[in-house]
């Protein structure tokens, strides 16, 4: 198994006054690139590779998760439409997602037929573990 969280690298990680100010931190599109390739020699290795995103006081970790998996998959991935109106630069990696267009259970996938949305569709390819719920990367 490989981990890696991803903490954010505040110049203030030492003198912060407060947890906030500690993780306050946006990756860079060359940071992350350096990290996707981490990411890629990790799992090399490993059977399951994990990835926790850390840096967290305005969301950023979930905008640089958006992008990661983008990065990983080569491809633009649906990411909330409110993270996208407050990180703009996600447009270039990510496709907005409604409340409407939310991942739905698994019995409601097979129940959904052909007009499933593209969420429910890229959700039947996902496996869920019965025991934790698997979240976009």
């Amino acid at each position: 198994m490989a981990y890696l969280r991803l903490h954010g690298r505040s110049k203030e990680w030492f003198t912060a006054k407060n947890r906030d100010a500690r993780y306050d931190y946006l990756y860079s599109k060359e940071s992350l690139q350096k990290v996707k390739g981490k990411i890629e020699s990790m799992a090399a290795m490993a059977e399951v590779t994990f990835v926790a995103a850390n840096n967290h006081p305005r969301g950023q970790a979930e905008a640089n998760a958006v992008e990661l998996k983008s990065l990983l998959l080569g491809e633009k991935v649906n990411a909330p439409e409110t993270l996208i109106k407050t990180y703009p630069v996600l447009g270039e990696c990510a496709v907005p997602e409604s409340m409407n267009d939310l991942p739905i259970s698994q019995d409601e996938n097979q129940a959904s037929g052909p007009k499933a949305t593209r969420a429910s569709r890229r959700n039947e390819k996902i496996k869920i573990n019965e025991e934790q719920q698997e979240f976009p990367l």
